[in-house]
């Protein structure tokens, strides 16, 4: 995926909304944690940054051009 506008900056995100009722949640059957987000209605290029209780950030990015 190209997108010229990942910052990869956690400090200028946006807030994201869960789906559902939990945010995240572990999945035994997988050995995963699973995030349930809702995404953006509006096209466009977006970074997920996920800062865990150790203090690493973990970072994915999504183009939602289609």
């Amino acid at each position: 995926m190209s997108c010229s506008t990942f910052s990869g900056d956690p400090n200028d995100a946006l807030e994201t909304t869960s789906a559902g009722g939990a945010g995240v949640s572990f999945d035994p059957a997988t050995n995963q944690f699973v995030y349930n987000w809702r995404t953006p209605s509006t096209k466009g290029c977006y970074e997920l940054f996920v800062t865990l209780n150790d203090g690493t950030v973990h970072r994915a990015d999504f183009n939602l051009n289609k």
